[in-house]
């Protein structure tokens, strides 16, 4: 009997995903690990959260199997990487993804709007900018007129609701939630600017109490 090629992959994509126990290892800030974070956390699913420094990654990094963090270890010790790919995967599990082609596009062109601005902010912290030269360094690479076209996306597209105009939380809305924090604390004149966007993003906790818990009260607080 032939076996399609589909059904190939998914057997060996329900390899990686038994949930039941995972550990999550990455460095102690947000970054690149917490939308990973995030997920698990929005679709209550209980996760070791290993933050080591950067010292212990390097010694740690040799002996893992493929040299790069975040890296989330399921309880059939498959090693997932690559942020972006274990949140869609997790998201879609959960119910944190889109439920057709058209919420697909608006979810995946909020997440890449989104990431081009992380991607800023990332860099501002690589080249140890600080103080008013963040706001200057983030208005230089279009930091506004990213967020311009983000807040397009959710008034008009989103009806000012979500960014698929749907009522419930996605992997879109958990991602502009870490982009957020790093506008409330590093670009706060911003936040003024983009009033829509800011409440958005109290709604988001407001909606999302594991979530919102989750932030408030048990991670650790770091400033990336």
């Amino acid at each position: 009997a032939v076996v399609s090629t589909q059904k190939i992959m998914d057997a060996r994509t329900c390899t990686y995903i038994k949930d039941s126990e995972l550990k999550l290892t990455f460095l102690n800030e947000r970054s690149l690990g917490e939308i990973i974070r995030l997920v698990l956390v929005c679709a209550d699913k209980k996760f070791e959260d290993k933050r080591v420094t950067l010292d212990e990654w390097h010694r740690m990094q040799p002996n893992t199997k493929f040299h790069v963090i975040p890296a989330l270890d399921t309880k059939n010790h498959k090693e997932m990487v690559q942020s972006m790919a274990i949140a869609r995967v997790f998201a879609r599990k959960h119910n944190l993804y889109a439920t057709s082609e058209c919420e697909v596009y608006l979810i995946e062109r909020a997440v890449e709007q989104i990431r081009d601005l992380l991607k800023i902010f990332f860099q501002i912290k690589k080249n140890n900018i600080t103080g008013n030269q963040v706001e200057t360094e983030f208005k230089k690479r279009d930091g506004h007129m990213l967020l311009k076209t983000l807040c397009h996306f959710f008034e008009q597209e989103g009806r000012g609701v979500t960014f698929t105009g749907v009522k419930r939380c996605t992997l879109a809305e958990l991602l502009f939630t870490c982009l957020w924090e790093y506008v409330r604390v590093h670009v706060p004149s911003v936040t003024g600017q983009f009033q829509q966007l800011d409440k958005f993003y109290d709604n988001i906790l407001r909606k999302n109490p594991l979530v919102a818990d989750y932030i408030k009260n048990k991670r650790p607080n770091t400033q990336w």
